[in-house]
């Protein structure tokens, strides 16, 4: 019975903090990435991953528009 209330309370302590930080980062805009319901195709993680290379300036304006124009053909 003690180890059955502890667990109970465990567990509870556990949701709290799971359901507080929840709060928070809803308040605080972030969100989670959602679970896609479906996989994306090769070519449009290669276009994500590009443009992602292009957003922190890894790739100059002009490289990334030929590697799009190279993964669109």
């Amino acid at each position: 019975m003690g180890l059955t209330i502890v667990t109970v309370a465990a567990l509870t302590s556990v949701a709290a903090v799971l359901i507080v930080s929840g709060q928070r980062a809803a308040l605080s805009g972030h969100r989670m990435s959602p679970i896609p319901t479906h996989p994306t195709s090769p070519i449009d993680e290669a276009e994500r991953i590009l443009t992602t290379r292009y957003v922190r300036g890894e790739i100059t304006p002009d490289e990334y528009s030929r590697m799009l124009a190279l993964l669109r053909r």
